[in-house]
């Protein structure tokens, strides 16, 4: 349920306000650190991976240095 919320945060702030940049940082921080915590979510869906891997082309450098924490 937590892991819905935080995808459905990044398929809908897609505005590129300094605000919702920063949101979206936010939420690859904490799917991160979710992933960590219960690996067995992610196991059988690489599409969270494949997205974050997507957002790395076009997020802004803030945002992609959360990615690349939230991918390690």
């Amino acid at each position: 349920m937590i892991l819905q919320a935080l995808e459905k945060v990044l398929n809908t702030e897609t505005s590129q306000t300094h605000d919702a940049s920063r949101l979206r940082s936010l939420t690859y921080v904490l799917i991160g650190k979710l992933s960590y915590r219960v690996p067995k979510l992610f196991a059988d869906d690489i599409r969270l991976t494949q997205q974050f891997f997507e957002a790395l082309k076009h997020e802004d450098n803030e945002c992609c240095l959360n990615i690349q924490e939230a991918l390690k």
